[in-house]
């Protein structure tokens, strides 16, 4: 249950800094910390949601579509942003990472899998 709660925190988080219509307040003076953003919040969606009991096979392909539908919405429907392919880049590299991070869980914990295996 807290699983659940955290998971839907992370995605609330994840949308509403994707969708609103005006881009969050970040520090411009670092130059990057956009880009890390968008790989955070990808990664903590993936990694939050395989550990809430999500399928792994279904939430790495939602998050790479939302990659591209939410840049290309930033684009053409929201005024005070602007889409961005490296953005869309980051947020893979995001899900890359959180796919990483829970396949070593996964060899480090045998008996207790965190990600659900396919069946062969």
């Amino acid at each position: 249950m807290v699983r659940r709660g955290i998971f839907g925190v992370a995605l609330v988080v994840h949308l509403v800094a994707l969708y609103t219509p005006k881009s969050p307040p970040l520090p411009s003076s670092v130059i990057g910390v956009d880009k890390l953003v968008h790989i955070a919040l990808f990664a903590v969606v993936l990694y939050t949601g395989v550990r809430a009991g999500l399928p792994l096979r279904l939430l790495v392909p939602a998050l790479l579509a939302n990659a591209v539908v939410s840049e290309l919405a930033q684009y053409l429907f929201l005024a005070r942003r602007s889409g961005d392919v490296w953005d869309a880049v980051a947020d893979a590299i995001g899900v890359g990472l959180a796919y990483l991070v829970l396949r070593r869980l996964d060899r480090d914990r045998p008996g207790r899998p965190v990600v659900v295996r396919e069946p062969t």
